[in-house]
């Protein structure tokens, strides 16, 4: 853990001052609890407070919307996180040259929340080491050793991407693919009728607050002004219902198909736990086996709905599959 941090604090230094840029964004640990929190990296000061580990679930990614055009900037990847940035470059929303990438190998994250929950009390928590089985804390000096599998993430059991897709400098070593099937919860899902899967999403999102956490927490929903809050046209009203709720969602949803680069960020912002990565994987496996597509791997290819090829299939454009 020292060294792989380390390692990182002294290649963010580097290019901070050799490189010019405005800022790095990567990790600090949070003001409370076990959980981290984004750090904006501007001197050699802000490069000590610089954290890496399991409880970096964040995908910075987001931030990069509010650099002002004429700055250049770093940022700290996971594999994740870098095909947000790729399917950014597609959609001309980043200028790469304006971007440095600090890519980082990650062997999946951590829920911050189930990690505090497994801890005692305490005034003071600190991270010590983690490895691909355990995390280790002092809290109030006293040596605790949480159990990593019963607090990991379930997207990252089959993460495809544990090294980043694109990067400019790589901290750590490169990473195979995870074992897990990406698809076995959804074809599982598919198995039910139609019937009982609106019933199942109709009860999700009646749960639906539209406090817009996962618009927030996207890195692929950037548009200034989003159609869920558009007066002129009005597509959604603002109510709370469900009818409007389900609106919003399906909506979200596929402006995400074919762009979904599944870190799963909507998720884990949820406040009322919607599965929304089981939509977002469903509609990932529908553009994978209609047009052979996956997002964010090729920074000079293009969003599969602004490409066409004339042997996509067409069937199912009125079948009602997706």
């Amino acid at each position: 853990m020292v060294e792989l941090q380390e390692k990182l604090r002294g290649v963010v230094a580097d290019l901070l001052e050799n490189e010019k840029l405005s800022y790095v964004i990567g990790y600090q640990a949070a003001s409370f609890g076990v959980g981290t929190r984004p750090l904006f990296i501007r001197s050699k000061e802000d490069v000590k407070k610089l954290v890496f580990s399991p409880l970096c679930s964040a995908n910075l990614v987001r931030y990069l919307k509010y650099r002002k055009p004429e700055e250049s900037v770093g940022v700290v990847v996971k594999g994740c996180d870098s095909r947000a940035v790729v399917q950014l470059i597609q959609e001309s929303g980043v200028n790469r040259e304006k971007v440095k990438l600090i890519g980082v190998s990650c062997a999946g994250v951590v829920e911050a929340e189930k990690v505090q929950n497994m801890l005692p009390e305490g005034s003071s928590f600190e991270l010590v080491g983690f490895d691909e089985k355990k995390l280790d804390f002092v809290v109030d000096n006293k040596k605790i050793s949480v159990n990593r599998s019963e607090v990991s993430l379930e997207r990252c059991s089959c993460c495809e991407y544990q090294t980043p897709v694109v990067y400019d400098v790589l901290v750590g070593e490169k990473r195979d693919a995870a074992e897990k099937y990406r698809y076995s919860e959804v074809e599982d899902f598919e198995k039910h009728s139609l019937e009982e899967r609106w019933e199942f999403w109709t009860a999700q999102f009646e749960k639906c607050i539209r406090c817009y956490a996962c618009r927030n927490a996207c890195p692929l929903c950037y548009c200034p002004q989003c159609m869920a809050e558009l007066l002129e046209p009005q597509w959604l009203l603002r109510s709370v219902d469900s009818s409007e709720c389900g609106g919003w969602n399906i909506m979200r949803a596929m402006h995400l198909a074919g762009r979904c680069i599944g870190c799963g960020e909507c998720e884990r912002a949820c406040p009322v736990d919607i599965p929304l990565m089981l939509l977002n994987k469903k509609l990932e496996k529908s553009c994978l086996s209609r047009f052979d597509h996956k997002a964010g791997l090729d920074p000079k290819g293009k969003p599969v709905l602004a490409a066409f090829n004339p042997n996509d299939p067409e069937e199912f454009v009125m079948s009602g599959e997706c």
